[in-house]
């Protein structure tokens, strides 16, 4: 408990005003560190899910019979591609 007063009294704060120090004032050992400027990278592994913020469905209008699907589901395409032969 009287580490907590010294430190108050330390940092300016009177934590016991009506008690008056008789004895002489101690000296507080201090410790100091040099730090360096450094690249830091920071990761965190959170479990979760992601969804899509956009979604877009295609749905073709064809006339006749469709013969031959010619795209495969999930892969990038390009524009003016035949998906329907």
């Amino acid at each position: 408990m009287q580490h907590f007063f010294d430190f108050l009294d330390v940092i300016g704060l009177p934590a016991r005003p009506h008690v008056h120090r008789t004895r002489k004032e101690e000296t507080l050992s201090v410790n100091v560190v040099t730090l360096k400027e450094q690249p830091v990278t920071l990761t965190r592994e959170l479990a979760g899910r992601a969804i899509a913020s956009v979604v877009a469905e295609i749905r073709p209008q064809a006339d006749g019979i469709v013969q031959q699907l010619s795209f495969d589901e999930g892969v990038w395409c390009s524009k003016a591609r035949r998906f329907i032969n």
